[in-house]
């Protein structure tokens, strides 16, 4: 399951397990810079759009990129019945618009992502 790790300078997402045979990185550094919004989402499965490239079991896990064909690149992990943390990126920066990382603790996670950034 991906994690989100808060630093001085930014934010790292790793994947774990499976994820980076699908997400082709084992993480992603975002620097707070790159953070143009912290947002958490109910159903992280419904947030992806677009085409794909990853893994997707209907109504129960995505992880991989998509956006594909819509112009906009997203990153995700996000599984069935969790809430997801969907970060909106400066592209030029992470090469991704979105990552979308279903986490059981998603709103903590965000109120501590809104008080960190500058």
């Amino acid at each position: 399951m991906a994690r989100i790790e808060e630093h001085d300078t930014g934010v790292v997402v790793r994947f774990e397990g499976w994820e980076p045979l699908f997400t082709l990185r084992a993480q992603l550094e975002v620097p707070f810079g790159a953070i143009r919004e912290v947002e958490v989402v109910e159903n992280g499965l419904r947030a992806t759009r677009g085409g794909r490239a990853g893994l997707l079991v209907t109504g129960v896990r995505k992880i991989g990129r998509w956006g594909i064909g819509v112009g906009l690149r997203q990153l995700v992990s996000v599984r069935r019945g969790q809430p997801a943390l969907r970060l909106r990126l400066d592209r030029g920066v992470t090469g991704y618009d979105e990552v979308l990382v279903g986490l059981p603790d998603a709103a903590a996670v965000a109120r501590g992502l809104r008080a960190a950034r500058p």
